[in-house]
């Protein structure tokens, strides 16, 4: 499965340090659940309504990096903003809409 895949991945790099692939790896797999969501569903590990210890270290570690002792909204509240900035930059816009696919 796609997502364990990255999920295995992306902890790796946490691990070993690489916290820039590690990060992108948790925005991949938030993107994953949440665009294969009615694939995912009948997986208790990975429908939208779980967490995978690796995003759930990304996040505490964003939020202790970004904003030391605040509570965020949500978990992954940061993760998500990040992934909104990315879509929203015009060079992603403009790739993902020449192919009519947002996805």
């Amino acid at each position: 499965m796609l997502v364990e895949a990255v999920d295995c991945v992306g902890d790796q790099l946490r691990v070993r340090g690489d916290r820039i692939s590690a990060l992108y790896a948790a925005m991949l797999l938030r993107h994953l659940k949440a665009t294969r969501a009615a694939e995912l569903t009948a997986d208790p590990r990975w429908n939208l309504s779980s967490e995978s210890p690796f995003e759930f270290s990304v996040s505490q570690e964003l939020d202790s990096a970004v904003e030391p002792g605040a509570t965020p909204s949500y978990v992954f509240e940061k993760i998500d903003k990040l992934i909104k900035i990315f879509r929203d930059a015009e060079a992603v816009s403009a790739y993902l809409n020449s192919r009519g696919n947002g996805e």
